[in-house]
């Protein structure tokens, strides 16, 4: 629930309402970005999925926020596909309850991170906001592996967005050994990544080529 009203939050800085996949992927990009400031364990709650990363804790959160009227459902109808789909808010009542949590020392740093995000978002689209996450380098190589497969992109050993900011954080270093890259660069250079990425006109040849292949 922490998460789901840090993200409802933050995009709602830049009046945007997050539907279910959106917030799904919000959050998995909080989990992935939090590696910079080293705070948690590393999550294994997202799994791949038909729309990318997946995690039903997210979904049974917002549905309990709702319960309690700290978040507001808009735009509720049925897809195409049979989906339900729904678009989310926080209410007057939600946005005082974020308020006290971001200003609680232990949930701070991680309401600032998704601040960042969401300014990242902003400027690259939030309608790209699903194609970053597909770009994210633990999604990446896990998403030929099927549905249900757990992502844990904090773990460096494997091809991970750990490995990436690992990397950043090195070459950063170079000749300032005795210094520390800001969060902040790392979180700009690390979208970036994902945002060219993403971009790719042959994405799933690149895939291919490098091995990693698979069906979006």
């Amino acid at each position: 629930m922490r998460d789901v009203g840090l993200a409802l939050n933050a995009g709602s800085q830049f009046h945007q309402m997050l539907g279910r996949i959106r917030l799904q992927k919000f959050v998995y990009l909080l989990d992935v970005m939090i590696y910079l400031v080293e705070l948690l364990p590393p999550s294994e709650r997202h799994v791949t999925y038909k729309h990318g990363p997946f995690d039903a804790a997210i979904q049974n959160a917002v549905d309990c926020l709702a319960f309690r009227g700290l978040v507001r459902i808009a735009d509720l109808h049925r897809a195409p596909d049979g989906t339900t789909q729904a678009k989310y808010a926080l209410t007057a009542a939600g946005r005082d309850w974020v308020l006290k949590l971001s200003s609680d020392p232990q949930f701070r740093i991680r309401a600032q991170v998704a601040a960042s995000i969401a300014v990242e978002i902003d400027s690259i689209g939030w309608d790209r906001l699903v194609a970053l996450v597909y770009a994210e380098p633990t999604f990446v190589a896990s998403r030929a592996l099927g549905y249900g497969t757990k992502l844990n992109p904090q773990n460096p050993m494997s091809n991970s967005a750990a490995l990436v900011l690992t990397t950043m954080r090195r070459g950063l270093r170079v000749g300032f050994e005795r210094t520390s890259p800001e969060p902040q660069l790392l979180l700009r250079l690390f979208f970036r990544y994902l945002r060219d990425f993403s971009l790719l006109k042959d994405q799933k040849l690149s895939l291919t080529r490098s091995g990693v292949g698979g069906a979006i």
